[in-house]
């Protein structure tokens, strides 16, 4: 691990330097980490294995040969947990690059080709000339929890999605179901898909309640499942300065596409996280469907002229600051509108 350190020059010659910012390409099985002092000179570029000791060798390396070393890591997903963890815990500066900047800014540097090493090398001279890369996020504990098991939750929906769908692309169930309506109308003891709801499925108990004890499983929308969905992904609101932060996160606000005289131009979003744009639209569409505010304004917003869609999607911009409202305030939801109440 020495050689993390130095730089072979043109005359064969080493010479050691000093890091001031490493950026890391981080993979599932190895990383590539390239070192860069202040004027973008690069120190050291080598592959570590996504192993605790040769990660924790790359952060005793890098912090004896420099006075201050930052770290930058262009994702944020399964690949890098321990990456980021190890350099939280040894006390060390480090920020989150996206990787669709990445990728545009790439395109910046000299050749065309794009590999790892060429890949951690932007990153790294990026962070040093940015100051506008955010840290990781580093939830509370039950925030931590939420997320794990929401995230096992989709993976369960998608492989049940999956095995439906393999199901039904099978040569001999599409001749029988052809051959047989009953099966078609999942009856008959042929039929391949269980219809009888799985008595441990989030949502077996909200099909088979009665409409008394919805009301408070539904919570304007927002039950125990997406509650949960959104608690796991914005945490405690502490990263969101008001409610345009969180519509926006969640890709409900517009994004402004002006250009010389040509202003008042807007777009649909690209960059937001889409689970928790999900997560509030099914709330809104779940509270748009039974009588109360959100109903209401859903049917205003309709008779104004704008259809379905734009109609369901300003109710879910409206809810948003709301939900961000209550929370700050730390309200609980109320159906009815509050009274003044004069002197």
């Amino acid at each position: 691990m020495k050689a993390l350190v130095t730089v072979e020059r043109s005359d064969g010659l080493e010479h050691a330097s000093h890091a001031d910012m490493v950026g890391i390409d981080a993979g599932k099985g190895r990383h590539w980490a390239v070192g860069v002092d202040a004027d973008g000179e690069t120190l050291f570029s080598t592959k570590v294995i996504n192993d605790e000791a040769e990660i924790l060798t790359l952060v005793e390396t890098a912090s004896e040969r420099a006075d201050e070393v930052r770290w930058a890591v262009a994702i944020s997903g399964r690949a890098c947990t321990l990456l980021v963890a190890l350099l939280i815990v040894n006390d060390q500066q480090v920020v989150h690059m996206p990787g669709r900047t990445v990728i545009r800014v790439s395109g910046a540097y000299r050749g065309e080709g794009r590999t790892d090493a060429k890949d951690a090398r932007v990153i790294a001279d990026q962070a040093r000339m940015r100051q506008d890369f955010a840290p990781p996020d580093t939830p509370p504990g039950l925030v931590s929890a939420l997320q794990v098991v929401t995230n096992y939750r989709a993976d369960l929906i998608a492989d049940r999605v999956q095995l439906i769908n393999r199901s039904g692309t099978c040569s001999w169930a599409s001749a029988r179901c052809w051959s047989e309506p009953s099966i078609l109308r999942g009856e008959g003891p042929g039929h391949h898909v269980d219809r009888v709801p799985d008595p441990g499925h989030p949502t077996a108990d909200r099909r088979q309640a009665p409409d008394s004890q919805r009301d408070h499983r539904v919570h304007a929308g927002m039950g125990p499942i997406l509650g949960a969905e959104f608690v796991a992904i914005v945490g405690d609101l502490s990263g969101y300065r008001d409610a345009g932060r969180l519509a926006s996160h969640a890709g409900l606000a517009p994004v402004a596409r002006d250009s010389g005289r040509r202003t008042g131009s807007y777009r649909r979003p690209k960059r937001h996280n889409r689970r928790l744009r999900h997560a509030f639209y099914l709330a809104a569409q779940t509270a748009m469907m039974r009588p109360g505010q959100s109903r209401d304004r859903y049917l205003r917003k309709h008779a104004e002229g704008l259809l379905h869609t734009q109609a369901l999607l300003a109710l879910t911009r409206r809810r948003a600051d709301v939900l961000w409202a209550m929370l700050r305030d730390k309200r609980l939801f109320v159906s009815s509108l509050p009274v003044a109440q004069t002197a």
